[in-house]
């Protein structure tokens, strides 16, 4: 994010006005991803287009600066190219997700002359065998590949979105060769997401805390998961100081999602929504929700009892949504748990062998 666009957020945070709000505008898929926590069947209630982009004008109306655009996959949307350009006819930007196996030459330039400002792209593997055997879909990579090149070819910015799961953990290098082979910015993600509906267990893919911490100690990875940065750099000296009311994570200020359906969440990771666009509007359910006044509340660093004695909180991001996920009255959840104390481990163990060796 540029210095311009954080100033931009944070200013707009005091205000509660997401600078981003993500809006999935159908839960269908032509894919049938392993981990995918999205219910493609249940598209009952799913709103059409012209409720969609009204949706687009109450996001405008709010001070939304840039929408990203997900699903399901999206582009199985009848009418979507009508949700691209009635945001930007509102002034606003854009940004999409998908798997991008859809997506035509022709297809792409149109994104591109819409001003698209970002497409993040789902990769698992390098291997086909691997990532088709995720999708359920076999020659999906080399169609995701085969529009990734062109995108980059017209100067489009890609961004390679990688979940790190027990099939696929060993092809980060890979993947991140490739990537930035292509010209995309890759980023990884360790965080499984329980499936809506339980229609999947996405959660036997997690990476467990020990597959975690043998996957930081190898350097090379270790680097690539953050961001070009040693571990010793990126938390040595790092002092997280919190005053009691102070927000513990962007949740219902920052953050915001809205289902094809029409339900707000207070972010992507909470499981419940806290409005419905079809019987209020979204002002009144952003500002005027006794809901959302109770988890701003709870997202009050002084709420987070398992964090402040916690001996690996200097390493963790504890996600208010998950943990209620998760069923939690402790505000601590398994994924940042685990990678915290997986990453706490590796540094102790580096700062005692640098003793050992001074």
């Amino acid at each position: 994010m540029s210095k311009i666009l954080l100033k931009i957020k944070k200013k707009l945070e005091k205000k509660r006005i997401p600078v981003n709000v993500t809006f999935e505008v159908t839960k269908k898929c032509n894919l049938d991803c392993l981990h995918c926590y999205v219910d493609h069947d249940d598209t009952a209630r799913e709103l059409n287009i012209e409720k969609q982009k009204r949706i687009i004008d109450e996001l405008y109306d709010l001070g939304v600066v840039y929408i990203t655009f997900s699903g399901g996959e999206l582009f199985v949307k009848e009418g979507v190219w009508e949700l691209f350009e009635h945001t930007r006819r509102k002034k606003m930007g854009f940004k999409i997700i998908t798997a991008a196996t859809l997506l035509e030459k022709n297809d792409i330039d149109r994104l591109k002359n819409l001003g698209v400002l970002e497409v993040g792209v789902s990769i698992y593997s390098d291997k086909s065998e691997i990532h088709d055997f995720i999708t359920k879909r076999p020659g999906s990579l080399n169609k995701t590949l085969k529009a990734v090149k062109y995108m980059n070819e017209i100067g489009i910015v890609t961004v390679s979105k990688t979940l790190i799961m027990n099939i696929n953990k060993n092809d980060i290098k890979n993947v991140y060769k490739l990537t930035s082979s292509l010209g995309m910015i890759p980023t990884f993600d360790l965080t499984v997401t329980g499936a809506q509906n339980n229609v999947r267990n996405p959660k036997k893919y997690a990476l467990n805390k020990r597959e975690i911490y043998d996957l930081f100690k190898d350097r090379e990875v270790e680097k690539i998961l953050l961001d070009n940065k040693p571990l010793e750099e990126r938390y040595c000296g790092l002092k997280k100081q919190y005053k009691p009311d102070e927000p513990r994570c962007e949740i219902g200020r920052g953050a915001m999602w809205i289902d094809a359906k029409g339900l707000v969440y207070p972010c992507i990771s909470y499981p419940y929504p806290v409005g419905d666009l079809t019987a209020e509007s979204l002002k009144e359910i952003w500002y005027d929700n006794p809901e959302i006044e109770k988890i701003l509340e709870l997202a009050k660093y002084k709420n987070y009892k398992s964090c402040h004695n916690c001996k690996a909180s200097l390493f963790c991001d504890p996600c208010l949504g998950l943990s209620v996920a998760e069923g939690r009255s402790d505000l601590c959840c398994t994924p940042y748990y685990d990678k915290a104390f997986a990453l706490k481990k590796i540094l102790d163990e580096k700062s005692m062998s640098a003793f050992i060796n001074f």
